[in-house]
């Protein structure tokens, strides 16, 4: 604790107070904030010259679109999860159930606007959706959060078509961050804010190139991170 000199003796300031009379004395506006360790400092730090950092700096919601896994795909999304966390992101992963059970996948516009919604409601800067036959590394969340690009997606290979990627136009890995037509829904992610754009993004779609045409018309350009 410490002590100051009230004139008639000593007095012991609680940390708040501690904390108040240092920011009265520096002599700057009083801004106070608490993180997850250094990682999250240090993220915070490096955007306040330049942009508005979030009041949770990296978070993410993870959405699932669907319950109907591929072998395999569950676990990969958990370890992509679980390294995100690893680097002090504030990270969840929730499964978007599907409404129409007797027919799956007609509602996906439907669950990936509940998606949006959620990330909104709860207050997470980014939005990660997943589709369940996807395979992801564990570190590309990382990477692709390290982009700090508002619409972003990695290349998704198509296994029946593996000399390729998923997407328009069709650009050679490792060629750094290009712009897109479109990306395909089976892994993107998104600043949770473009969606301050319009409401309810995806219910009215009938496929991916509308959706970053809307995003074009409001100043948003969709990107592929080629490298990962």
């Amino acid at each position: 604790s410490q002590e100051t000199d009230t004139g008639g003796g000593s007095l012991k300031l609680t940390p708040a107070e501690k904390l108040a009379d240092q920011l009265q004395k520096s002599g700057q506006p009083a801004a106070y904030r608490e993180y997850r360790g250094l990682l999250e400092k240090a993220r915070v730090d490096a955007k306040f010259e330049h942009a508005y950092p979030h009041m949770s700096e990296g978070s993410v919601m993870i959405a699932a679109i669907g319950t109907n896994w591929e072998p395999g795909a569950w676990q990969l999304v958990v370890d992509m999860m679980t390294a995100t966390q690893g680097q002090e992101h504030n990270v969840c992963l929730e499964e978007i159930p599907d409404p129409m059970f007797g027919l799956p996948y007609a509602s996906l516009g439907n669950m990936m606007d509940t998606a949006v919604l959620l990330a909104q409601v709860r207050g997470y800067e980014w939005l990660c959706i997943v589709e369940n036959d996807v395979l992801p590394e564990p570190d590309i969340l990382l990477r692709l959060l390290a982009r700090d690009t508002p619409i972003i997606g990695p290349r998704v290979i198509d296994p029946e078509r593996p000399a390729g990627s998923v997407g328009y136009p069709e650009w050679p890995a490792n060629s750094g961050l290009k712009p897109m037509r479109y990306l395909p829904f089976s892994f993107l992610l998104f600043r949770t804010s473009v969606f301050n754009c319009f409401d309810m993004p995806f219910s009215s779609l009938h496929g991916e190139g509308l959706l970053f045409l809307r995003f074009w018309n409001y100043g948003h350009r969709a990107y592929q991170d080629t490298d990962n």
